[in-house]
C-alpha cells in the first residue's frame, strides 16, 4: 500500500520505489503487485492504498504466505 502512495508521485519510478521499500528489484515489486493486487507495479498508483486492499480482499489475487498455508 505504501508503494501505491509513492508511485502516485510522478517523481518516483518503479525502480526507485522498489529500492526505497527494500525490494530486490523493480521486477520483484512488480511480481508482488500482481500477486497481491492483480495489477502491474505502475497500476498500483491508480488503485491507491484502499484499492490495493480492496483488490486483495476480493480474493482474485493471492498472498504468498496464504498460498503456502494451504
Amino acid at each position: 500500500m505504501t508503494a501505491a502512495d509513492l508511485l502516485a508521485n510522478p517523481g518516483y519510478s518503479v525502480r526507485t520505489v522498489a529500492r526505497v521499500l527494500g525490494f530486490a528489484s523493480a521486477s520483484h515489486l512488480s511480481g508482488a503487485a500482481r500477486r497481491v493486487a492483480g495489477v502491474t507495479a505502475r497500476g498500483l498508483s491508480a488503485l491507491g492504498p484502499a484499492g490495493v486492499l480492496s483488490a486483495f480482499l476480493r480474493g482474485r489475487t493471492r498472498s504468498r504466505s496464504w498460498a503456502a498455508a494451504r
